[in-house]
């Protein structure tokens, strides 16, 4: 094989235009459109055990099909998200990419949520089940979009969230 760059891979943008509901904010990191840049700092992040337990002992509890969050006031002023994927969610290639979908719709909304909150984003245990699925794993989690995953995210901070503490 040469040293030259495979032409059948696309480039970095057109992954970005292929998927376009996952990765918009990719798009908002050079900064040049002028539109404000969604990081994703380690300050914004659950690291260790005792802040996931703190969340999952004290926190409010929220499910759909595909998600789980837990959701407890903080006093930092703004939000930050623990992410828990199960072994029995499939292998390291699924979990991974579980993971990557949910820290990507936490980013992409982080200013769409309550402020002053840290959650705990799991997968639902009807979704691990559905993912574990010799028949149709493989197929559950091409469907499982990023866009999906932003939109069951933000049902669930607002059920989660008593309205009194949430943003206009």
């Amino acid at each position: 094989m040469g040293a030259g760059i495979d032409s059948s891979f696309p480039s970095p943008e057109g992954l970005m235009e292929n998927s376009p509901e996952c990765w918009p904010g990719a798009r908002e990191a050079d900064n040049t459109s002028g539109m404000k840049y969604l990081a994703f700092p380690k300050n914004r992040r659950l690291t260790s055990n005792r802040q996931f337990k703190a969340v999952l002992d004290r926190g409010r509890r929220a499910g759909n099909r595909v998600l789980t969050l837990y959701a407890v006031p903080n006093d930092l002023g703004y939000p930050r998200l623990g992410v828990s994927v199960g072994k029995t969610s499939g292998n390291a290639v699924v979990r991974n990419r579980l993971k990557r979908l949910m820290r990507e719709a936490f980013r992409l909304s982080q200013n769409r949520v309550p402020q002053g909150y840290d959650y705990v984003l799991m997968v639902a245990p009807a979704m691990s089940r559905r993912l574990k699925r010799p028949d149709g794993g493989k197929k559950t989690l091409g469907e499982l979009t990023c866009r999906r995953v932003q939109e069951s995210f933000l049902l669930l901070v607002q059920s989660a969230v008593p309205a009194t503490r949430a943003n206009p």
